[in-house]
């Protein structure tokens, strides 16, 4: 389990690492809207997950996402518009979920943060 968590946390700093590289987000989109899942750590709680490159994103739509395709998110569109939002309805964000849809699920303001201090911005 510990590596499991190891591993997790790898592609969670991968993933701040590279959508502030690149400035995109991509998550899984179709007709019915954005792909979310239930937490795997929150009782009732919902998750949407991220990905920092397409590639990753694509790898995840199988399944019961086999409909969904990568579709990209500006990060300043992210950060001003789509983190608020799932802090208000109560939504984790889930960061680079393996194809077994394991990974990091954290509070959108803390993943905020993060993107803050990647930045060199003080965290407020």
């Amino acid at each position: 389990m510990a590596g499991l968590k190891q591993d997790s946390e790898a592609r969670h700093q991968l993933f701040v690492q590279r959508v502030l590289d690149t400035q995109f987000v991509w998550g899984l989109q179709c007709g019915q809207g954005w792909c979310q899942a239930p937490s795997n750590h929150a009782d009732d709680g919902r998750v949407m997950p991220f990905w920092s490159d397409r590639a990753l994103a694509a790898e995840c739509a199988i399944d019961e996402w086999d409909e969904y395709l990568p579709s990209p998110i500006p990060l300043a569109a992210f950060r001003e518009t789509w983190l608020p939002a799932m802090k208000t309805n109560h939504f984790l964000v889930g960061t680079n979920w393996n194809t077994q849809l394991i990974g990091v699920e954290l509070a959108p303001e803390l993943l905020e943060q993060e993107f803050t201090r990647g930045n060199g911005e003080e965290v407020e």
